[in-house]
């Protein structure tokens, strides 16, 4: 027996859409005519007042309420679909095969690398010291040896490799982050990586808004989706720099140690990276000299989806996000010191003994 409560899918959550959009279409244009009508009777009455019939002003009301209603229904729909999909500023891509046909129609350059997430916007910092100009030369001749458009697209699909952000260290650990395992790496007071990434923001938002609009001058829409991911990517960096910093030294407040701080905190960012890298991996080792187009959509798809576990962040302050609380409620379960009330017993006992 079939369950007339199942859960729609997404093929049907787009077909209702497309049913509102040509419900939408009809109505306006019967909106549309019946003003027509109306223009067209006050301009053919003789007398100096002219009155529109009742009954057209009834019909034109009536249509007009029925287009709003149904706006605010395909809204609610395209909010709902939109949980199986991605959404960038006011773009709504439903499927990977939406994107494949928006970078066909929108981006024949397949420029996917200037559309950066929290991870590959932080591969483009130089802030590890002086660039050896024979390793960037050498860098360059591999990148179109590979059949790389740019740079840029190397970096970006190296990026995609890795769990964590180059700045932040080789590896895959769940504990700790590679690079920066002294706290002092991070904020001495005066120097450490959290100034060098904030100092280094700027140039990092000039070049990548430079390429943005000189590559992608031609191509409006791609350039204003580029802009949106350039400006979230630089947000998110800028708040997780400072919930690293304020979540560090409320450790030390509470307490604890530096290390044991740091260990803490490092902790926390080891979970915001796996959940990003969870998402960004389906484009790992997709890169095809041959296939460009499918290349493009399926790094633009990752990068997209990054940006939605990256608005969860932002949305609940890191602080307040589920995956952090769970970290930290391990933490405090993990060391929870039971009290031992045999102890207290004993001391109240000698007490009353000295005391008799």
């Amino acid at each position: 027996m079939k369950n007339i409560h199942q859960t729609p899918t997404h093929h049907d959550y787009s077909h209702q859409i497309t049913q509102c959009q040509e419900q939408i279409f009809e109505l306006s244009s019967k909106l549309q005519h019946f003003d027509q009508q109306a223009w067209q009777q006050i301009n053919n009455t003789p007398s100096p007042v002219s009155v529109i019939p009742t009954s057209s002003i009834s019909t034109s009301l009536t249509v007009d309420a029925e287009l709003r209603d149904l706006k605010a229904q395909m809204k609610v729909l395209q909010h709902r679909i939109v949980e199986g999909g991605v959404k960038i500023g006011s773009k709504v891509f439903q499927s990977f095969e939406d994107i494949q046909l928006w970078v066909k129609a929108e981006l024949p350059i397949r420029r996917y690398a200037l559309f950066v997430d929290a991870v590959s916007i932080l591969d483009f910092f130089s802030c590890l010291g002086r660039i050896n100009a024979e390793n960037q030369v050498s860098t360059l001749h591999n990148a179109n040896k590979a059949g790389f458009t740019s740079i840029y697209e190397s970096r970006v699909a190296t990026s995609v490799q890795n769990i964590f952000p180059r700045l932040f260290g080789k590896g895959d650990s769940h504990q700790y982050l590679p690079a920066i395992r002294n706290p002092d790496k991070w904020d001495d007071g005066t120097d450490g990586l959290a100034y060098q990434i904030t100092r280094g923001m700027t140039d990092v938002e000039t070049q990548l808004s430079s390429a943005i609009d000189t590559i992608l001058e031609n191509y409006h829409e791609a350039r204003t989706v580029a802009s949106q991911c350039l400006f979230k990517s630089k947000r998110f960096v800028v708040d997780l720099c400072s919930f690293m910093t304020k979540d560090y030294f409320k450790w030390i407040a509470r307490g604890h140690s530096k290390q044991e701080a740091w260990n803490m905190s490092s902790l926390c960012v080891c979970r915001v990276f796996e959940e990003i890298h969870l998402e960004r991996v389906v484009a790992r080792d997709i890169y095809d000299p041959n296939n460009l187009e499918f290349t493009t959509a399926k790094m633009l798809w990752a990068t997209w989806k990054a940006h939605r576990v990256m608005e969860t962040y932002l949305r609940h302050h890191f602080y307040e996000h589920p995956s952090i609380s769970a970290v930290l409620a391990r933490h405090l379960a993990d060391n929870y010191i039971k009290h031992d009330t045999s102890q207290l017993a004993t001391l109240a006992k000698d007490l009353k003994s000295l005391t008799v």
